[in-house]
């Protein structure tokens, strides 16, 4: 009985020993991270910051959340698709068909619904 009990033990350890090792692969990653000036996040408001979103191209990003959303104001913002002006063939008001969009942070009147048929640039 304690043949099988000491089997799984074994198994633990090498699993616990490879969790080890994979930590200390990564942790190099993280050298030095404090040097940035400020806490990195992936909320959607700094990824839009990070990507040059043009809505957000005004503010500044240095004052954090609290000051860019200070900047914007009253404007409402939404995340979908957003008519690509960057080499579009159709004009806005044109059939939507033949359009090309981009997924977005925008302001609310600009963001459409995602419909059957719309084209993404990558």
């Amino acid at each position: 009985m304690s043949n099988g009990c000491t089997r799984r033990l074994g198994w633990f350890a090498g699993a616990a020993v490879l969790e080890g090792l994979a930590v200390l692969a990564v942790l190099p990653l993280f050298i030095g991270w404090y040097t940035l000036g400020k806490a990195p996040l992936l909320s959607p408001l700094e990824v839009a910051l990070a990507f040059d979103s043009p809505l957000l191209r005004e503010a500044n990003s240095a004052t954090g959340s609290s000051g860019v959303i200070n900047a914007l104001g009253d404007t409402r913002v939404r995340y979908g698709a957003v008519y690509d002006t960057r080499g579009a063939e159709a004009g806005k008001g044109e059939n939507t068909m033949n359009a090309t969009y981009r997924l977005g942070i925008a302001a609310a009147h600009d963001v459409q619904r995602l419909t059957k048929g719309m084209r993404f640039e990558v």
